[in-house]
């Protein structure tokens, strides 16, 4: 496999993934809206959710046409939301899925990473 190659697949990689976490959060955020019980969130819960989701899948989408400027945007909205976390509740999330959620975005920051490392190359 040669390096374009790998690049192409790595890059397809962070679509698909981008695309399960949009999907796999819509329905988790959609699921919360339809239950009548469930309380609406408290001004700083409306902060953190600015962060996370909202940041982090704008990221990842913005990362379709912009790869490093949306991987950033995703990397640093989970980064500011786990300080806010830590902040408030003296701990960071428990479990992997915020962290999964987001690995689309390290994939599309290797992406572009590497595009540029090769045009260099490339001259």
């Amino acid at each position: 496999m040669n390096e374009m190659t790998i690049i192409v697949q790595l890059r397809r990689t962070a679509k698909i993934w981008s695309l399960i976490s949009l999907g796999f959060v819509t329905v988790f955020l959609v699921g919360s809206a339809l239950n009548p019980s469930e309380p609406l969130p408290a001004l700083v819960e409306w902060g953190e959710l600015v962060l996370f989701p909202t940041g982090v899948l704008t990221g990842l989408l913005l990362a379709w046409k912009y790869e490093w400027i949306g991987a950033l945007a995703s990397i640093l909205s989970l980064g500011a939301f786990y300080v806010v976390e830590w902040n408030l509740k003296g701990r960071i999330p428990h479990g992997p899925f915020f962290l999964l959620l987001t690995v689309p975005a390290f994939l599309f920051l290797a992406c572009h990473i590497c595009t540029v490392l090769r045009k260099k190359r490339e001259g």
